[in-house]
């Protein structure tokens, strides 16, 4: 065990934890000036230096995460043969984190420390006239009798906080392949940054590991029983440890799709040139919201990008915007019929035995490219709403569209439902529109032209035109949006749902046989 902390220890501390020393004592000086200006003593200076969640969230995770990802990506099979049984193993490596963790705080702890030299020293709390962000002791004058306890709880909750994040990635990475263990990090990292922009941690406090690692988040979301995280961390270790004796041997490989001709569709889909267009796109369109329009909200941002177009009139904007985002995995899916038609080969076709597996497989891969568009889409925007520090509590900029059209404020939950479904289905539609030309013209590109002329239908002021697929996820078209002048989400669901069934429907009694 000793031999495994000590070779964990010294390759955990190498050069690269020169650039943490440098940020860290770089915002400690930065901080204490704040400590001066606000007449702190020492003592709270050490406090708002080991609580900073900006520098907590944006780098200490970030970089301790990093370097722990450094030490175990490379398994040392001879110290795991030495170790007898691979528990021995596995507490030794929670061991070595608890070493690691509790050193890379303590000179957190020490940095401050020098640099807090001059400030006045005494252990009470100070009573400040001015709320600020910064400044935040006055959080653990109603927890603690003094600050130097409060700081020594601090210190012990984030040594704990981060020897179980460490033991989160130790588990997954025994489990689970590192591209996995690694997008799973990342959405615990989203979840984290999430949190101090919403009040949605207070509802579901567990899930959110900043609240393991931040004493006075945890004051924030549960008050005084901020002690259950402890005993939750304690307890997932325990099962952890449990699990790891059983069932250290096995690996968990992920297969989301295991017919080769899927895999195949979704491979000429999801090409990285696709990818960066839609992430680029998305964040060009994200951040032009925002420098556009003041006071938003995530939901606001979210609300305005699926605005699209309503009926019976024109807007440059609106218009252009629901063409483009509708356009765009319409024509990669276009782009992808044509690829595909040309590399299926004779061979292929004859090994399919029956047509209805191909056209199962191409539906099943174009619907998950165009719901894996949607979610990326939003994806992006919740990050450059986080990068832009927006809030995510409810509307502020839709507070007056909503009175304005004189329905009641949507239910944030519902939004994305709505958004969700009604896009996917739109999109569908869309694609078996352009599908079934494809069938009989054996060109997709007529098909993907048609369809982008017929949005200029919506410029019709005819009663008609509110009941046709085209445009119908836009949220302008939509009555809980926009009152009497749309029709409800439900019968939009219902219109789409439709229309796909009378188009597939077609596809398989006829368009397929024009195909091959």
């Amino acid at each position: 065990m000793i031999s495994i902390i000590k070779r964990n220890v010294n390759v955990f501390f190498n050069t690269e934890m020169w650039i943490v020393i440098l940020v860290f004592s770089i915002y400690s000086a930065y901080l204490k000036r704040e400590a001066i200006t606000f007449n702190l003593s020492y003592f709270e200076y050490l406090i708002i230096v080991m609580t900073d969640h900006y520098y907590i969230l944006y780098f200490m995770i970030l970089s301790f995460t990093y370097l722990i990802y450094k030490l175990y990506r490379e398994d040392n099979e001879i110290i795991l043969i030495r170790s007898k049984t691979y528990l021995n193993y596995y507490v030794a490596q929670i061991a070595s984190l608890f070493i690691i963790s509790m050193s890379f705080i303590l000179i957190h702890l020490i940095i401050p420390m020098v640099i807090g030299i001059g400030i006045r020293f005494e252990s009470e709390f100070t009573n400040l006239s001015i709320d600020t962000n910064t400044i935040i002791v006055g959080e653990f004058n109603q927890y603690f009798s003094n600050p130097f306890v409060a700081l020594i709880s601090i210190v012990f909750y984030l040594i704990l906080g981060l020897t179980f994040l460490g033991s989160i990635f130790l588990f997954l990475n025994n489990f689970l392949t590192e591209k996995f263990v690694l997008i799973i990090i990342v959405c615990i990292y989203i979840l984290m940054l999430l949190s101090i922009r919403s009040d949605v941690d207070s509802m579901i406090p567990f899930v959110f590991l900043n609240n393991y690692i931040i004493l006075h988040h945890a004051f924030a979301t549960i008050d005084s029983k901020y002690y259950l995280f402890i005993i939750v961390e304690v307890a997932l270790l325990i099962c952890m440890m449990y699990i790891m004796k059983k069932y250290w041997y096995k690996k968990l490989s992920v297969r989301f799709f295991n017919n080769p001709l899927d895999k195949w569709n979704l491979n000429m889909l999801f090409t990285k040139k696709n990818l960066i267009v839609i992430i680029v796109l998305s964040t060009f369109t994200v951040i032009s919201i925002i420098i556009k329009y003041n006071n938003l909200t995530f939901f606001d941002v979210i609300s305005i990008q699926f605005y699209g177009h309503g009926t019976g009139y024109f807007n440059f904007i609106y218009f252009i915007s629901l063409v483009v985002y509708n356009g765009v995995p319409v024509y990669l899916l276009s782009y992808f019929l044509e690829k595909e038609s040309i590399n299926r080969s004779s061979v292929l076709t004859i090994r399919l035995q029956y047509k209805q597996i191909w056209l199962s497989s191409i539906l099943r891969s174009s619907f998950i490219f165009i719901l894996s568009y949607i979610i990326l889409t939003i994806t992006v925007t919740v990050i450059v709403s986080i990068v832009f520090g927006l809030s995510f509590n409810g509307y502020d900029y839709m507070h007056q569209i909503f009175i304005g059209f004189g329905v009641n404020e949507v239910n944030t939950l519902k939004l994305l439902l709505i958004i969700i479904i009604s896009k996917a289905l739109e999109l569908y539609f869309s694609f078996l529109f352009i599908f079934t030309l494809f069938g009989i013209v054996k060109n997709a590109t007529t098909g993907f032209v048609l369809l982008e002329l017929s949005y200029l239908l919506l410029l019709i002021d005819a009663q008609f035109v509110k009941y046709i697929p085209i445009g119908m996820s836009s949220l302008l078209r939509i009555a809980e949006f926009v009152g009497r002048n749309g029709i409800t989400y439900l019968a939009s669901i219902g219109i789409l749902l439709i229309s796909i069934c009378l188009l597939y429907r077609v596809q398989r009694k006829y368009i397929i046989n024009q195909i091959f």
